[in-house]
């Protein structure tokens, strides 16, 4: 992990990865709830897909 990562940029990157997918927060929050048998709010998970959808996209093309 590097510096100043956050703790739980897997988990996060997990819930990215399944957002990306077309899954809704809901659903990401019932998957994590049956993988991990544990409740994630659905706060947090709006809070991390919504830094995905802020995001600026990086122009690759120039």
């Amino acid at each position: 992990m590097e510096k100043k990562q956050p703790r739980w940029q897997d988990f996060y990157d997990i819930i990215i990865s399944l957002y990306a997918r077309g899954i809704s927060v809901c659903k990401v929050q019932q998957h994590l709830n049956d993988l991990y048998h544990t409740e994630v709010y659905l706060t947090l998970i709006s809070a991390v897909t919504g830094e995905v959808d802020n995001r600026p996209l990086k122009n690759v093309f120039s």
